[in-house]
């Protein structure tokens, strides 16, 4: 005999309600218990049988009071019995009182028996039915398991089903009628969740019932405030006198929220921030604009809902923050130059064309190129333009205040189609005889009202040759506007050419010159060279720039080579900023607003940020790309360093971090870095520090000269060596996160005169 089988198919506890009820319609008697969910096999029925063939499902809500409603789901089950004609007689004659004997007394029946196959599997099929199915007191009985399932969900139910034999309604057929209903209500269910409802019968006779059910977000529901997760948290914001706080009215420690920053309608803008409901989040005034606005909203609730708070909206003293790390950019596509503005907040901007000669610093406005245009991110075509010249520019002013001026000569592979030196008659009314004429030259417009040389009177011989030039028309038109207004560039080049002939002459009799004198006093050059060569002092090379210091602290022992590296940078006239250095000032700004805030003086005073890359360092890197936080707080103890690498991946998406950043590492070679930190220099240290400290000076670096540079690096490698071989003997042991406090090293300042207290930063 084939003995059943029994897969595990969905292992769910039933979470107790009690508002739960079941319900059945018809001749049928229900009752409820909870249950263990093992679906078993299918069996084919030799007998009449119980069994769901169809489902649905709706939400409702049970409210305990008016403003504390829960979501549940109602299943209503379609039940039908489904039979063998034949089988009709077995019913009379059996009981539902060996429901739940055990069945080794018929197995030893069967035993006994020799009959033939048929026979055999009728025994089996008798005796399945035995146990599956229960006919008692002219009652046909069944087991009905409805599961629901989901990410935030699981529950299981049991419903015992019973029909009087005598309700049995006569065919002649097999297959199933309906005999009643059965409904459930209800299931706890949370918002916005997809569910997955299974029904079935053990035994089971029939294949598994499935529908899916989503429950209503917040936003469907038409009076959200009833449902305690759709509340809008309301926010506590207080103005300091340098900073601004925000934080949660009557918030808790055990619930989360999050808090969203936006500046305008730039969605790509937004800041998001997970809190509880005893922290707040500082923003420091200078970071303020009038567009920024707040939103906060539960974290675990996916469509919460969000009331917008913008207590900038009036204060003017923040609307020049607007303009701090906005960008200006041109681009050539198309054989059309694009510019591209991005500020902070929208603003009704006046973007015009301008003219500049040579490196001077005013930019001329080319009358009749203005126009307002309100913009936050914007990309516009400079209409007009035919040709593009190098001394062409964008410019930007806001409120009479020119804050951008970028030419096209700072456009990748930009070439011109006239020389270098050129000059901009602007004219207008081109088309009548009484049109006027203004050269564009230092800086200034010089207003001529007529061609004719014959009437320049007080005009430099210059300025006829660039009119001269323009009356033969060899000046090129490069933009011609939409009231009549059109720019011509006119080259001076064969002019210009005639005057450097003479000029390198005498430059070459100087040279000459020079050279022998020289020879004549040979000593005194030596001596010349012999100073040129020595070193050059530390203040005049590094200039006191500033560098912030960015690592992951893995180790204790880490956590001291990473100080021997500032103290050594600091020697060296760099001012270095390290977070050992500054607990007591993250504590009180929090660990992100010290980051933005040195961040923001970083780019401001042209300093750099070294970002120390560990094995630690990158699996929070890799741990946050994957969403994946079981290493958090055994590497970042503090929480910072994953937190500031969400800040500092933007500026190398976005590509600001040349220039402003340098990626190191002790124990990683450069391939092993993650590839978007690869658009600035990626050294190992400390085989490469003298790269390190080409970087750190910057500009200067050409002022170092070979054996210089080879005496610092040796130094500050000798200095870091001993750190270097406690770090590695104990790369072994716990992570920093795992020492418990009193055994944490605790930082010194670079003098090492001040012991600092160690202070949660988040």
């Amino acid at each position: 005999m084939n003995q059943p089988t029994v897969i595990l198919f969905l292992l769910a506890l039933t979470l107790h309600y009690g508002f739960c009820t079941v319900t059945c319609t018809g001749n049928l008697s229900c009752r409820s218990s909870d249950m263990w969910c093992l679906p078993g096999d299918q069996y084919e029925p030799h007998s009449p049988v119980l069994i769901p063939t169809h489902m649905s499902s709706k939400t409702v809500f049970h409210c305990t009071s008016e403003n504390n409603c829960i979501p549940c789901v109602v299943v209503k089950l379609e039940v039908s019995l489904t039979y063998l004609t034949e089988g009709m007689e077995k019913l009379e004659g059996e009981g539902c009182d060996g429901y739940d004997k055990d069945d080794d007394d018929e197995d030893d029946e069967d035993e006994e028996e020799e009959e033939d196959d048929e026979e055999e599997e009728a025994s089996s099929d008798s005796r399945y039915l035995d146990t599956g199915l229960h006919s008692n007191d002219s009652f046909i009985c069944a087991n009905f398991f409805i599961s629901l399932n989901g990410p935030h969900s699981s529950s299981c139910v049991m419903v015992e089903v019973r029909m009087p034999i005598s309700s049995i309604p006569p065919s002649q057929h097999t297959g199933p009628v309906q005999v009643g209903e059965l409904e459930y209500d209800c299931f706890r269910g949370h918002l916005s969740e997809d569910l997955i409802i299974l029904a079935y019968t053990v035994p089971r006779f029939h294949n598994i019932l499935q529908i899916n059910h989503s429950m209503p977000g917040c936003s469907d529901l038409e009076d959200p405030n009833k449902v305690s997760p759709c509340y809008v948290p309301l926010m506590d914001i207080i103005h300091g006198k340098t900073n601004t706080s925000i934080g949660i009215v009557n918030g808790s420690r055990n619930n989360t929220f999050t808090l969203e920053t936006t500046y305008g309608e730039q969605v790509h803008w937004t800041v998001r921030q997970i809190l509880n409901g005893e922290e707040r989040v500082i923003v420091l005034h200078e970071d303020i604009v009038p567009c920024m606005c707040f939103k906060v909203s539960w974290s675990n609730v996916l469509d919460a809902l969000k009331n917008p708070a913008c207590p900038f909206e009036e204060a003017l003293q923040y609307e020049e923050n607007i303009w701090k790390n906005s960008n200006l950019t041109l681009s050539l596509k198309n054989s059309k130059l694009l510019y591209t503005l991005e500020v902070w907040c929208p603003v009704v901007v006046e973007i015009s064309l301008c003219w500049r000669n040579g490196h001077q610093a005013d930019c001329h406005e080319i009358p009749g190129s203005k126009s307002n245009i309100k913009a936050q991110r914007i990309t516009e075509e400079a209409k007009g333009l035919h040709s593009f010249q190098h001394s062409i520019c964008v410019q930007v002013k806001y409120k009479n205040k020119t804050w951008h001026t970028n030419c096209t000569d700072n456009i990748r592979d930009f070439q011109s189609s006239v020389g270098k030196n050129t000059f901009l008659i602007a004219v207008s009314n081109s088309s009548h005889a009484d049109a006027s004429f203004c050269i564009v030259w230092r800086n200034t417009c010089l207003a001529l009202n007529s061609t004719t040389l014959q009437e320049l009177h007080g005009v430099t011989s210059l300025e006829m040759k660039i009119l001269q030039e323009f009356n033969s028309g060899q000046c090129e038109l490069v933009w011609r506007g939409n009231n009549k207004e059109v720019a011509y560039v006119c080259s001076l080049d064969k002019y210009m050419r005639k005057r450097w002939n003479l000029a390198w002459i005498l430059c070459l009799t100087l040279l000459c010159c020079a050279l022998f004198v020289l020879l004549l006093k040979r000593k005194r050059v030596k001596q010349w060279l012999k100073k040129m060569a020595t070193d050059k002092p530390h203040d005049d090379v590094f200039q006191k720039r500033r560098v912030l210091i960015l690592y992951s602290p893995d180790y204790p022992s880490y956590g001291s080579l990473v100080n021997a590296l500032a103290t050594s940078l600091q020697e060296l006239s760099l001012t270095v900023m390290l977070d050992q250095w500054h607990r007591i000032q993250m504590c009180e700004l929090g660990a992100i607003s010290w980051f933005h805030q040195e961040r923001s003086r970083i780019y401001k005073e042209n300093g750099i940020i070294i970002l120390l890359f560990s094995e630690g360092g990158k699996q929070i890197f890799n741990d946050g790309a994957h969403q994946n936080s079981q290493h958090r707080f055994r590497q970042d103890p503090y929480s910072t360093f994953g937190s500031i690498l969400n800040c500092v991946c933007p500026d190398f998406q976005e590509g600001e971090a040349p220039g402003h950043y340098v990626v190191a590492s002790f124990d990683l070679l450069p391939t092993d870095i993650p590839q978007i930190f690869h658009s600035v220099p990626v050294l190992s240290l400390p085989s490469q520090l003298t790269h390190l400290l080409k970087e750190l000076a910057g500009k200067n670096k050409n002022k170092l000269g070979k054996n210089q540079l080879h005496r610092l690096s040796t130094n500050v490698s000798r200095n870091l060596q001993r750190s270097i071989n406690e770090w590695q003997r104990n790369s072994q042991s716990p992570s920093i996160s795992e020492h418990s406090d009193s055994h944490m090293l605790m930082p010194s300042t670079p003098n090492r005169s001040l012991s600092v207290e160690m202070h949660p930063l988040i």
